[in-house]
């Protein structure tokens, strides 16, 4: 939108409502830097995200554009964007509890409000420009939240490197005249004939801020170096940073990739097992959490996939990409944060408790499976078989995680964990249950919803799902594997690597080095045979009866040529 029209929906008082969200903790970031207002700044830090959330219930859907910013960038609170708000915004006021006691110095406060800030942006960034602009100011504060480890040094470097796929994706839906708009750059992709490569480059560019199987290499690390405070804002930087923007991205409703689909269906279920076989021998909750969320993530790419080979879900009365994905999207991540966050209930109420508070959490994110399931099938379409054998890896670890997270034992001045986990499955069940009456308001026109046909892919995650704890048992005697499994083998190959270049680079050396010497041992014979004094005296050793008889043959020489 540009001219006129978009100078006058500034003077809209309703679509300014979405653009309060990210301008609130950076107003007070703005005020922090005023002393007179550092202590009431920091004391309004932790509850910074509430007008966000409140945003995400009640404000009307809303497009702003802004015309100056990043080229025409623009902001949309659409049914996607709102539930991903309000998950966000629920997981950043956990996040705001558990830091109530760190969020006591300016410069804490600082990173903590600017990663707010591109987070709550993320959601309502209706260009691609600005979801890479957002997507940096959310990870470079993220990672100075999580004190510089190593799990937050290689989210920084994934960022980087996600964002210059991401922007060799746009240049090539750019040859074909789309715009910067996520809308316009959809229905580009729907119609590029080279839609293959995009595709790829889009799923590694997002999939690696999302935590996808196979980029999941920070995740883990970082989920378990990092403090309570922090667990809550990585989940939403999942869902904001990855998920969110390939959704908007992925035209699922205007394409029909049934290749693509079935190559998607199979990477999810070789991503599933990989995690299933990955978090089941990790040592701490927190990683085999991190393996939880990263098999979740891989199994959204396939129920996405599902909408790669189903074009007609696009006309449905319920819009799958609109709707449905949003909502479970942001349920199953109040899961994990909840699930987390739930084994302080452990230390504090009781191991019952607990275990109570982990069964919830972690069932939020398997109801959310479900009804997945429940729409995307609502056409009369079949679950692929893969994404059966990925529904029995995915429930095995939710189950797991719940055995996990109620028996372990928190640290010290942990308790209040288990307030914001509480706090977490209330509001999640509250989603659910919005989410629930939307979808019977909108019931499928074919008829009533095919309960039949979750028999199979519901006993496949739930028996999974109870599967879980004890197949963790089970495999307690074997080795560990480290936190974030890939980044182990790249440290290891890239060790391997430096060690054979410096090698080389000594062989080289010792070649440069004796060129050298030879070259200076050639030069210095030279030298000597090129000086008057040492010609003269060579000279000097020829008889003249040599010299006379050697300039008598070359006079002969040259009489007989040219005779």
């Amino acid at each position: 939108m540009n001219g006129l029209a978009a100078d006058s929906a500034w003077l809209e008082p309703v679509p300014w409502l979405p653009a309060l969200a990210p301008l609130w903790p950076l107003a007070l970031l703005a005020a922090l830097a005023l002393p007179p207002l550092r202590t009431t700044v920091l004391g309004l830090a932790r509850w910074a995200a509430l007008p966000a959330l409140l945003i995400a219930i009640a404000a009307p859907a809303a497009a702003l554009p802004l015309p100056g910013l990043l080229l025409g960038g623009s902001l949309q609170l659409d049914a996607a964007g709102r539930w991903l708000l309000a998950a966000v915004g629920l997981l950043w006021l956990a996040a705001g509890w558990l830091a109530e006691d760190w969020l006591r110095t300016p410069t804490r406060a600082t990173a903590f409000l600017l990663a707010m800030v591109g987070a709550l942006w993320l959601t309502l960034a209706g260009d691609l420009p600005s979801v890479l602009a957002a997507s940096v100011l959310a990870a470079y504060p993220l990672y100075c939240l999580l004190g510089g480890t190593r799990g937050g040094r290689v989210l920084l470097v994934s960022v980087v490197i996600a964002d210059l796929l991401v922007l060799e994706a746009l240049l090539l839906l750019a040859k074909g005249g789309a715009g910067l708009e996520l809308a316009a750059l959809q229905t580009a992709l729907a119609e590029a004939k080279g839609h293959g490569i995009v595709l790829t480059l889009l799923l590694l560019g997002f999939g690696a801020k999302a935590g996808l199987m196979g980029l999941h290499y920070w995740l883990a690390p970082a989920t378990q170096e990092a403090p309570a405070p922090q667990l809550a804002q990585m989940v939403a930087f999942t869902l904001a940073a990855g998920l969110l923007p390939l959704l908007r991205l992925l035209p699922l409703a205007d394409a029909h990739w049934p290749s693509a689909a079935a190559l998607l269906a199979w990477l999810t279920l070789a991503g599933c097992l990989w995690a299933a076989a990955a978090g089941l021998l990790q040592a701490t909750p927190r990683a085999l959490t991190a393996y939880t969320l990263s098999a979740l993530t891989t199994l959204w790419l396939g129920l996405m996939a599902l909408g790669l080979d189903q074009p007609a879900a696009g006309a449905a009365s319920v819009p799958v990409e609109g709707v449905v994905l949003p909502t479970v999207f942001a349920l199953s991540g109040v899961g994990v944060g909840a699930l987390l966050l739930a084994g302080g209930a452990t230390q504090r109420h009781g191991r019952l408790v607990g275990w109570l508070l982990a069964l919830l959490s972690a069932l939020l994110a398997a109801l959310a499976v479900l009804g997945a399931l429940l729409v995307t099938t609502a056409d009369g379409d079949a679950v692929h078989h893969p994404l059966i054998g990925a529904l029995v890896c995915t429930g095995l670890l939710l189950g797991a995680s719940v055995g996990a997270a109620a028996g372990r034992a928190c640290a010290p001045g942990s308790g209040r964990e288990s307030s914001v986990s509480a706090m977490l499955v209330a509001a999640g069940l509250v989603m659910l249950v919005l989410g629930l009456l939307s979808l019977s308001a909108a019931p499928p026109a074919a008829g009533g919803w095919p309960l039949d046909r979750l028999v199979a892919p519901g006993a496949a995650l739930l028996g999974g799902f109870a599967a879980g704890p004890i197949t963790r048992r089970l495999l307690a005697r074997l080795p560990r594997i480290p936190p974030g499994d890939v980044l182990v083998i790249i440290g290891y190959l890239s060790a391997r690597l430096v060690g054979a270049w410096r090698r080389l680079g000594a062989v080289i050396g010792g070649w440069r080095n004796g060129l050298i010497t030879a070259g200076a041992q050639v030069y210095q014979r030279l030298d000597r045979l090129s000086t008057p004094e040492n010609a003269e005296r060579r000279l000097r050793r020829w008889s003249t009866a040599t010299l006379l008889l050697l300039l008598t043959g070359v006079v002969l020489a040259l009489l007989v040529r040219s005779g």
